[in-house]
């Protein structure tokens, strides 16, 4: 099958849809799939790819590309990228992994015309969630984590502390955490905790942690990704995602889960589905309620443990060769009803 894989992000860019690119593009080719990318992303100068990535193409490039393809699969939908259908008819798939609306809830004249373009193609959504937010049917296939780099380790001493592995802005609810922990060390509970990731909020939330006195229990240790992250979270019983918008999915979770810590998120969007019965959930947004979870996670002896008994069979669904496998379903059922806009 020739798959042309429209990801308006891809690496070297760093981020959960590129993530999810990068892996279905990869398996689509080990499966014996012939595969292109385009990508808005600009080059690191270095593309080790064992397919084809076109950056930034032109438009004739673009309409090249579509009359090569069998299948035109957007990875998010993109009106800079669609337009090719309008003169090559191919079997359309769009993987729903965002929003189709503004970051305030509102809708735009561009997620007003998407919603409505969506309707000529076959639809995937990364949650049940997204999926009832979508004017279509779509089928629910989880995103892939990268299961051959998170892993337990083996030799890795796995301390009591907390991990929050975040980009720092608002919506992603740090500040929440910080205040959380403040909050345990009124009650006499002082666990140590990491902030992994950078962003405009760090110097702030630096300030707010040091406004609680947690300056000695609290490190932020910028960016890492890789073998170092992968140690970070080995070195860590529990991973916290304290955001605060509505996520779609949880591939922090799968990894940290992948890594053997216990999750404790927001029970909002498409977290729970990702955690399913191996985590601990707390009130999107509720510094007390993510601050009691956390204290439970901290003292109840063996819990991690218990909700951890059978992770990897539910971290199974979401290997690469799994996601990809139920991609090509779809795919195969777009050109088998020759699903075209």
């Amino acid at each position: 099958m020739r798959i042309l894989l429209l990801s308006h992000v891809f690496p070297p860019s760093l981020g959960g849809t590129e993530t999810v690119a990068r892996l279905l593009a990869v398996q689509f080719h080990l499966m014996g799939h012939e595969v292109r990318v385009v990508t808005n992303t600009k080059s690191d100068g270095i593309d080790d790819f064992p397919f084809p990535v076109y950056r930034r193409p032109d438009a004739l490039t673009l309409l090249r590309l579509t009359r090569w393809c069998e299948v035109f699969f957007q990875n998010n939908i993109s009106l800079k990228t669609a337009w090719p259908l309008t003169i090559v008819r191919k079997p359309w798939v769009i993987a729903h992994h965002t929003w189709i609306r503004r970051p305030s809830g509102g809708t735009a004249l561009r997620d007003f015309i998407k919603r409505a373009l969506s309707r000529h193609a076959m639809n995937i959504a990364v949650s049940r969630v997204l999926a009832g937010s979508l004017p279509v049917p779509a089928r629910v296939i989880g995103g892939p984590y990268d299961s051959n780099v998170f892993i337990c380790k083996n030799g890795i001493e796995r301390c009591d502390g907390v991990v929050c592995v975040s980009r720092l802005v608002s919506e992603k609810g740090v500040d929440l955490l910080i205040d959380a922990a403040g909050a345990l060390k009124r009650r006499g509970v002082l666990p140590s905790i990491s902030i992994v990731g950078d962003g405009p909020e760090k110097s702030r939330l630096q300030r707010q942690a040091e406004g609680l006195g947690l300056q000695d229990t609290m490190r932020f240790l910028g960016y890492q990704n890789g073998d170092c992250l992968v140690r970070l979270l080995n070195q860590h019983k529990i991973l916290v995602i304290p955001s605060r918008c509505e996520e779609t999915f949880g591939l922090a979770a799968l990894e940290g889960m992948a890594c053997g810590c216990l999750v404790v998120a927001a029970e909002s969007g498409g977290l729970p589905e990702a955690i399913g019965r191996h985590g601990l959930l707390f009130k999107r947004g509720d510094v007390f309620s993510l601050a009691e979870r956390l204290e439970l996670a901290l003292k109840e002896p063996n819990l991690r443990e218990r909700l951890l008994d059978g992770v990897n069979q539910h971290l199974a669904q979401f290997k690469p060769d799994t996601v990809a496998g139920r991609y090509l379903e779809v795919f195969c059922k777009a050109l088998e009803s020759k699903t075209s806009c």
